[in-house]
């Protein structure tokens, strides 16, 4: 097995810790380890934990999501050792655009939601539900194509028709089935993908006013606000700490964008479209047979 060199720390938290590390004897090359303490877990989080190595090494490998290497145990501490992407992370990129006032060009934002449905549609086609995508779990690479990572809390479902029901996953990215704790399944992953372009096309959160902090008091108020409010509704505030209403997507963007971020964001997830409907959108299919990349040509091609 090799051996990898730690390069510098990119990141810590409850998950463990994050190393950019190469290969000893190696080219060079960049990785990602990441680094999972299991010496303090009973046998249902231990086995929890190793789901996303699990997971992820289920995956085939695809163009729009961090390709797995390998996974070990050492001294107790469970290692995963995947693609290293050299571009940061959405959530970073979505923060300089905020800071810089500026938005997104639409070709741009396309190209992206294309990636990302392709990487989607090549796990749901494997009944495998993200269950936690969030811009920090998409990633860029040199070339500045999205990549879907961090399996951590990904399930794999019996069949397409499956559902799971444990409440797990990022607040602010919930779908409303969720926050009601009913049965979900791959329209919750269509969910959360529709609120983070929500967040790149309007600079803010669905749940939150635009430019300002989110108002919501507790985490109670933003479930009672994602599961009862509507796209685009524009009800006046009583008081400053009101849920917010979600306001419609910035008409500076097309009408196909915007009608596709309503859709995705239907609270009814029979009426929300699959990643395979979506990809099929003449205007999604004109960005992917634009963008002039080979990588997203064998993408698409591979999808069909």
């Amino acid at each position: 097995m090799p051996v990898y060199k730690k390069v510098t720390l990119l990141g810590s938290g409850s998950f463990g810790k994050a190393f950019l590390v190469m290969e000893k004897g190696g080219d060079g090359t960049k990785f990602v380890l990441k680094s999972i303490d299991m010496s303090g877990m009973d046998a249902v989080a231990r086995e929890e934990t190793l789901n996303e190595a699990k997971v992820f090494a289920c995956i085939p490998p695809h163009p729009f999501i961090v390709r797995y290497r390998r996974s070990y145990i050492l001294e107790d501490q469970l290692c995963i050792v995947m693609e290293h992407c050299a571009g940061g992370d959405m959530h970073s990129r979505i923060q300089r655009q905020k800071k810089k006032n500026e938005r997104f060009q639409e070709a741009q934002i396309t190209l992206w939601l294309a990636q990302a449905l392709l990487g989607l549609k090549h796990l749901h086609e494997r009944h495998i539900l993200h269950r936690d995508l969030k811009p920090q779990n998409l990633f860029l690479n040199e070339r500045d194509d999205l990549l879907i990572g961090d399996f951590g809390i990904a399930k794999v479902l019996d069949s397409t028709h499956s559902c799971a029901r444990t409440t797990i996953g990022t607040p602010y990215y919930f779908s409303p089935e969720l926050c009601q704790q009913h049965r979900y399944s791959f329209p919750s992953d269509v969910w959360s993908l529709g609120c983070i372009i929500y967040e790149m096309v309007s600079n803010a959160l669905p749940h939150c006013a635009l430019a300002v902090p989110f108002r919501a008091q507790s985490l109670k108020c933003l479930v009672k606000t994602i599961a009862n409010t509507p796209v685009g509704a524009h009800p006046p505030l009583k008081s400053a700490m009101e849920p917010l209403c979600v306001p419609a997507v910035p008409s500076v963007y097309s009408a196909e964008l915007r009608q596709l971020v309503t859709d995705m964001m239907q609270k009814d997830p029979s009426k929300r479209p699959t990643v395979h409907q979506m990809v099929s959108l003449p205007f999604i299919q004109v960005r992917l047979y634009s963008s002039g990349d080979e990588h997203v040509f064998g993408a698409f091609w591979a999808s069909h």
